[in-house]
């Protein structure tokens, strides 16, 4: 688990810094580090609590920026596995499921895009949040707004 931290913190700040081919290198070698959960076997026990939450934050922020990194170096597909695999372990995290909508529609990648907003706004609607972003439905009407 040491190995998978050093790796996520350097990888998050290289691309934090804009420093890309590292950042990539990094957060890939953080990803393929990360193998789970900590103690999963043991969910009672109590003392591993902090650190599952430091190892569960540091790969969801590893995937996010890897995304970003993959994106940049106009690698959609990788950018696109990346913020799937992160949304599968936090569907609500709108951010990230906007910017793979946006990128999905600028990549001409419609029905793909169409798919992953529908899931957006089913999660925001569980919370109440109205869903927000460049699109403000699916199928919005010439004004704008969901009918």
């Amino acid at each position: 688990m040491d190995a998978f931290l050093q790796l996520a913190y350097a990888g998050t700040a290289a691309a934090r810094d804009g420093r890309r081919d590292e950042a990539r290198v990094l957060l890939s070698a953080a990803d393929t580090a990360y193998t789970g959960e900590v103690l999963a076997d043991e969910p009672d026990f109590d003392e591993a609590g902090p650190l599952r939450a430091e190892a569960r934050r540091a790969h969801l922020a590893v995937m996010r920026a890897l995304g970003g990194v993959h994106v940049a170096a106009g690698d959609l597909d990788s950018a696109a596995c990346a913020w799937s695999r992160l949304l599968a372990d936090d569907p609500y995290d709108g951010d990230v499921a906007l910017r793979l909508v946006t990128e999905l529609t600028a990549a001409g990648r419609h029905g793909e895009a169409a798919r992953q907003r529908r899931r957006y706004e089913v999660r925001m609607r569980e919370f109440g949040i109205p869903a927000c972003g460049p699109y403000q439905s699916i199928h919005p009407s010439s004004d704008g707004l969901r009918r």
